[in-house]
């Protein structure tokens, strides 16, 4: 599977719905109305990644994310049960988090499947597996992947570990089966129970030296001191301490790369809650 072009979008959270619907305006030359944050970041992100390509019309979105849109959820629920009111209309149709992924494939004039897809931790990895699946199967023949996320505080720990920087993403592939023109690869993409199965699966891909790590959230310091210690000469790319955290960081962290490696071979190692492990290697050409 090929990646074509990547976009990554890192917004403040005290950027205005103003600025966002003007930037949108300004890819697509469309005004959204009566959109959300969620949404706005969706269009922004997608548009930046194909920007000057001519998509084919089947081409796929796979709108990834881990919390969806929850400022209009958040809007909805204190309407409901804090002043017993009726939700407002388009705060409650909001909530719909498919409603990004359609204004996606409508901007662009797609006449595909665009869904949006929630899932706690590996979100992203999955939208990969499914867009493979697509391609392969020659369902579609190009796949955009995002993963799109408000600044939000899901845990105790991401308020302590990124309270002074806290991103709003937004993080884009483009992908399609030919290698011609692509500027890198998604490799392999696994899922394991627990670390010791994973390591024996990295240890048995026979990586080659010098590899680019990076690490989810979930990975402490000395957790990503024992993945590297088994790797030939890797290099940490910490780029949660460079740009900034939101729930779709593994997103970020493979457009990143993408965008800042060339001639590189990426790994990404996310864990979840339960101590399962998804790994994503990836080639820079």
């Amino acid at each position: 599977m090929f990646v074509h072009s990547s976009a990554v979008l890192l917004k403040p959270p005290a950027d205005t719905i103003k600025s966002l619907t003007a930037e949108a305006k300004a890819q697509t030359g469309f005004r959204f109305r009566r959109v959300n944050r969620f949404i706005l970041l969706s269009i922004c992100g997608s548009h930046f990644c194909v920007q000057g390509r001519q998509l084919p019309p089947d081409t796929a979105v796979w709108l990834t994310t881990e919390n969806g849109t929850v400022a209009d959820t958040e809007k909805g629920l204190n309407q409901l049960f804090v002043q017993r009111i009726f939700p407002k209309p388009y705060n409650f149709i909001n909530t719909m988090s498919n409603t990004a992924s359609f204004y996606i494939a409508q901007s662009l004039k797609l006449q595909s499947p665009n869904i949006t897809m929630a899932c706690k931790d590996f979100a992203f990895e999955r939208g990969l597996s499914l867009a493979r699946a697509d391609l392969r199967r020659g369902a579609v023949s190009a796949a955009l992947v995002g993963g799109v996320d408000e600044a939000v505080f899901s845990e105790r720990n991401l308020q302590s570990r990124f309270a002074d920087n806290l991103k709003d993403g937004s993080a884009w592939l483009y992908l399609n089966q030919e290698r011609e023109g692509a500027m890198g690869e998604i490799g392999a993409i696994r899922t394991m129970a627990g670390q010791e199965q994973a390591m024996a699966w990295l240890a048995a891909q026979n990586l080659a030296a010098k590899p680019v790590v990076t690490f989810g959230v979930r990975i402490e310091a000395d957790e990503q001191q024992q993945w590297l210690a088994s790797l030939a000469q890797p290099q940490h790319f910490d780029f949660l301490s460079d740009y900034g955290y939101f729930d779709s960081a593994p997103a970020a962290a493979i457009c990143l790369f993408m965008e800042q490696f060339k001639g590189c071979q990426g790994l990404h190692i996310n864990k979840d809650l339960d101590g399962r492990y998804t790994m994503v290697s990836s080639q820079v050409f």
